[in-house]
């Protein structure tokens, strides 16, 4: 099961690593280097939840909200014309072989979507934390310890609440705004390597001189 988060690993470069959730939001989810689908089972078919849970910029569609292009039983009714983040956007389940049929995110009610040290779980608001029941939340604990390892950091966005999952822990960062900072740092602790979030205003300061290590 380690393997999942192993193969979308990247290595962190700085002691800080700072997510501006902002541009995360801007970014196309294929910026994440994933492995390309070998399972010919693993098909869309009737599952629409991206349409839903993702922001869709050039359509000013905002997060957990139904695309207007989309209609129930139909699918998206601009397929062949639709806005480019919905032509780069891949669903880390179709492109990871590992993940299995219960991750589905028309079953699951969760979408994966990788970008550069982040895995990202969009939660369909429609649903009761998902995440928290099994085999998900066992699941997405051993992606945040393989994680730590390779420098990507797991945040679950539950109808707007942040929340990162740590293989110890899990943090809710509560409503974020868009022009904040939350900052992943990777810490030695007697009991080895630890992650460390922190929130940042906009206008706060950035971390201090400790987040200047380039290693």
């Amino acid at each position: 099961m380690d393997g999942k988060a192993a193969q979308i690993g990247v290595a962190l470069r700085c002691r800080w690593r700072r997510i501006d959730l902002s541009a995360v939001a801007e970014r196309p989810e294929t910026e994440i280097e994933t492995v390309p689908m070998t399972d010919s089972q693993k098909q869309c078919g009737e599952c629409s939840l991206c349409c839903k849970v993702l922001r869709i910029p050039e359509l000013e569609k905002p997060k957990d909200h139904w695309c207007p292009n989309f209609a129930a039983g139909m699918g998206c009714g601009i397929y062949p014309d639709r806005p480019p983040s919905c032509q780069a956007f891949n669903c880390v389940w179709l492109t990871e072989p590992s993940l299995g049929p219960e991750w589905k995110p028309s079953i699951s009610k969760m979408v994966l979507a990788g970008k550069p040290n982040l895995l990202m779980v969009h939660v369909d608001p429609g649903a009761n934390r998902p995440w928290r029941t099994e085999p998900y939340y066992t699941d997405l604990k051993r992606m945040a310890a393989q994680g730590q390892k390779n420098g990507v950091a797991v945040l679950v966005v539950d109808r707007g609440r942040n929340i990162a999952i740590l293989p110890d822990r899990e943090m809710d960062l509560g409503y974020i705004d868009a022009q904040a900072r939350v900052s992943f740092e990777i810490v030695n602790t007697a009991k080895g390597p630890e992650w460390r979030v922190r929130v940042t205003a906009a206008g706060e300061s950035e971390p201090g001189p400790q987040g200047a290590s380039d290693r």
